[in-house]
């Protein structure tokens, strides 16, 4: 129990850096996915809870809008989990894919409610950003906490 709450401790500290030096980056919604590939929903719905109070509290997202972008991220993969086995890499590709596509939804969900002007480069970037390190950021991710399962 202890080395499972230091390792998501550990990955939390990890993505909160991750999100320091590359900004627009959601370093969180790998891990999200893989508490969602452990089918446990309450542990599942407090680390929702945590990312978003950490999501909120950094300013990722206009205030209020990280609910709907982990909201779109539950959603996504329990859809996509219909058409693929939810531990592929894979899988995970095209979630990734579709995060990216999601974020830029969530982004003019922002544009619509709030008064802000786009910066579409920016958030092209930070779309970018989201398709490129979900995947390694799984499999990292995926692959210790399977170590971890292993060395119980």
């Amino acid at each position: 129990m202890w080395r499972g709450a230091l390792w998501w401790g550990g990955y939390l500290i990890l993505a909160i850096w991750l999100q320091k030096f590359f900004p627009g980056l959601d370093a969180l919604a790998p891990a999200c996915i893989i508490c969602l590939q452990e089918e446990s929903r309450e542990r599942s719905m407090i680390f929702l809870l945590f990312c978003i109070i950490i999501q909120e509290g950094a300013g990722t997202f206009p205030f209020g809008l990280s609910i709907v972008w982990y909201s779109l991220i539950m959603l996504m993969y329990y859809v996509g989990q219909w058409f693929f086995m939810s531990g592929n890499f894979m899988f995970v590709a095209a979630l990734s894919l579709a995060l990216g596509l999601g974020r830029l939804i969530v982004a003019q969900l922002a544009f619509f409610l709030h008064p802000l002007r786009p910066d579409l480069p920016a958030l092209l970037a930070a779309c970018a950003l989201q398709i490129i390190f979900t995947p390694p950021l799984w499999l990292l991710g995926y692959k210790s906490r399977s170590v971890l399962r292993a060395q119980r």
